[in-house]
């Protein structure tokens, strides 16, 4: 994706699915640079805002992934496509938080 951006570095599509490749590498920070700039991108884009979220909650940054949760759901236009993956990651996140918290 490096490659596709440096030719298109206003294709959000390329930011996002390299966020998801930095994810799964566990280079969160990347990941997260790159779902931001997805959004900036491409601000109503619900795939840019899961990334970022999902960036956040791996970070263990998750009040922030929680606040993000509420303004992705502001701003993405695809609603329905988002609620499913809000609700999920806002109940992963919560006991994410929660047994952190226990330590």
């Amino acid at each position: 994706y490096s490659s596709a951006i440096s030719l298109d570095p206003t294709n959000s599509t390329y930011f996002s699915n390299r966020s998801v490749t930095y994810h799964k590498l566990g280079q969160y920070e990347a990941a997260l640079e790159d779902a931001e700039t997805a959004i900036e991108l491409k601000p109503g884009w619900w795939k840019a805002h899961s990334r970022k979220i999902s960036a956040l909650h791996s970070l263990k940054q998750y009040e922030q992934a929680l606040e993000w949760c509420d303004k992705a759901e502001a701003t993405v236009s695809d609603k329905d496509a988002m609620k499913n993956f809000l609700k999920r990651t806002r109940k992963n996140t919560r006991r994410a938080a929660f047994s952190k918290r226990l330590r």
